[in-house]
Parts: C-alpha cells; sequence; structure tokens
C-alpha cells in the first residue's frame, strides 16, 4: 500500500498514481521539538503530507497579528498556500513527536489538481477552514485551555460502537453548550472545538450519535 494512501487531500487518487506522485516527493524525517517549516521562507514551495507522527502548525496573521494554533496528525497536509501562490510562508510547523513527511513539489502538486476534480474540491474545503482560522480571534496558550476541556469531556463520554469493532460514539449527540456546562468551558469555546474536530476528520455527526474517526488523535489533543 502506498505511503500516501491515507493522506485525505489524495484519497481519490488511484494506487498507480500514488506511486508515481511518491516518487517525485522528498522524503523527511523530523525528531520531536524540531522545526519543520518555518514561517517567512520562500523556498521552493513544496507541499507536505504528514505521513507519520504529530505536529503543530502556527498559523500567522489572524487578527491584530495573532497566532493560532493547529495540531496535525498522519494524513494531513499543509504548506499549500505558499505552492498555489509562491509567496512567503505564512505557517510555521514543529514535530511533537517522531515524524515522517512527504515533500511533493509544487508544480506536481498543481498538476495533481488539474488532474483530479477531487483533490481540487478538497483543497478548496481546505482552504476555508484556513480563512476561517485566519479571521478567527487569535489563540494564546491561555485560552488553548478552553477547547482542551472540551476534547477531554468527549474522551470521558467516549463509548466503543457496538456494531463496528474498533471504533467509538459518543452517543446521544450532546446538545449546544451540554459539553461545556459539564467541564466549566465557555459555549464559544464548544463550538470551536466541534468545528475543528470535524473540519479536521477527528469526529462526525451521524444524527444518532457523534462518530469519535481517530480517538487517537483527540487523546493528543488532550495532552497538547
Amino acid at each position: 500500500m502506498s505511503a500516501l494512501r491515507d493522506v485525505r487531500a489524495l484519497e481519490s487518487v488511484s494506487d498507480p498514481e500514488l506511486e508515481t506522485l511518491e516518487h517525485y516527493c522528498s522524503w523527511r524525517k523530523y525528531a520531536e521539538d524540531e522545526v519543520i517549516l518555518t514561517a517567512g521562507h520562500n523556498d521552493r514551495s513544496d507541499v507536505f503530507f504528514l505521513v507519520e507522527g504529530r505536529a503543530r502548525m502556527a498559523v500567522h496573521g489572524g487578527d491584530a497579528g495573532g497566532i493560532t494554533f493547529v495540531d496535525l496528525g498522519p494524513g494531513d497536509m499543509f504548506g499549500e498556500l505558499a505552492a498555489l501562490d509562491e509567496n512567503a510562508r505564512p505557517i510555521t510547523v514543529v514535530a511533537l513527536s517522531d515524524c515522517r513527511v512527504a515533500a511533493l513539489p509544487h508544480d506536481r502538486f498543481r498538476g495533481c489538481l488539474f488532474e483530479h476534480r477531487y483533490v481540487a474540491l478538497y483543497l478548496l474545503s481546505h482552504l476555508a477552514t484556513v480563512i476561517r482560522l485566519l479571521s478567527a480571534p487569535a489563540e494564546t496558550e491561555g485560552n488553548r485551555s478552553g477547547p482542551r476541556k472540551i476534547y477531554a469531556e468527549l474522551l470521558r463520554r467516549c463509548s466503543p460502537d457496538p456494531e463496528h469493532e474498533g471504533q467509538w460514539l459518543v452517543a446521544p449527540v450532546p446538545r449546544s453548550g451540554d459539553l461545556a456546562q459539564a467541564c466549566g468551558a465557555d459555549a464559544s469555546a464548544e463550538d470551536a472545538a466541534i468545528t475543528r474536530l470535524a473540519s479536521q476528520g477527528v469526529i462526525r455527526d451521524c444524527g444518532h450519535a457523534l462518530q469519535v474517526l481517530d480517538r487517537g488523535r483527540l487523546e493528543a489533543l488532550v495532552e497538547h
């Protein structure tokens, strides 16, 4: 199986085409706390796919020039903005654990967008999430505790899915404000946390329950 098979942006790409993309990637390993990417650099504008490990991305340029933090896990993509416009990067990415990263040249990434409409659609959705992050109030270490409380409360309510081995559910779907009230967080922190988890593919609303698609990542968000 291709090492890029779990990259969400490339889910619609066939295995033979993924193998071709792998050929063009440069593969890099980073140790915990090592800087993967630094804001302001105008480099070769590669697009990065996190294949193994966890990382934290600091998005520079929120309200009043603030910084918004996003935690990344296997299957996530970053560096796509510079690949599209070839300007300086607005992000800094630091490894939270040992990481393995695939760097795809921007011209190959652009070619993939032209050849695969579902990759292009994924990118549009991804960029919409980035825009929302940049327009949101700057996140600091102090106010990151609110979302972390929400993540912990979701974990507390997780139970094994009786119909699907290895999967987890939060049932029933919490009412708006319920999680925040239970853990002493603000309602705004609950909204931000749920939106982030859904946009990053960690949870999915199934109507009768919240399906936890990546419990390990949810645990990592609580820890960091």
